[in-house]
């Protein structure tokens, strides 16, 4: 294999330096989470301007519901966050986002609980089943894979009350 050129070898050694020093840099004086004092981002501001305000981070996540399989290929995920905004994402469709109502979500936590997807096996499939759903659900750290015979009562009226895509 022949060897690079001094030149080349120059010039990526100048980029990998800039690079180092850039990401040095970046934390040095940093009294907060984002630079400028407690609580800011960046340096201070100038005396007479106004902060910018971050973007409003999305809620925690409270579950991840992703269902694939069945006879047309289905593939879509369901991701609800605490306070009842959700996006569903199905396969070669755009993304699009609502907000449940309080009622719907009040049932969705009580499902939820009633599951005790951390008492449950990780894994309950049918080997046998051919052109069913496969459901992943994800909720407070614990993932479960289902399908449509080993869903449960609980998680079958879960998956009626989520969105469809």
């Amino acid at each position: 294999m022949p060897r690079p050129s001094p030149r080349r070898r120059s010039i990526v050694a100048g980029l990998f330096a800039a690079l180092a020093t850039t990401a040095c840099t970046q934390g040095a004086g940093e009294t907060g989470p984002t630079g400028g004092g407690p609580g800011t981002s960046g340096p201070a501001p100038a005396t007479g301007a106004t902060p910018t305000t971050a973007p409003r981070m999305p809620a925690e996540l409270l579950l991840d519901w992703l269902v694939t399989g069945g006879y047309a290929g289905v593939h879509s995920r369901t991701l609800l966050h605490d306070d009842g905004t959700f996006t569903v994402t199905p396969r070669g469709a755009p993304t699009r986002g609502e907000r449940l109502r309080a009622r719907d979500m009040t049932q969705v936590r009580a499902l939820l609980a009633e599951a005790r997807l951390g008492s449950q096996p990780e894994r309950g499939i049918d080997p046998h089943l051919r052109d069913g759903f496969h459901y992943r659900i994800a909720h407070a750290g614990h993932v479960v894979h289902r399908d449509d015979t080993t869903l449960g009562v609980p998680l079958r009226r879960l998956r009626d009350l989520l969105p469809h895509p």
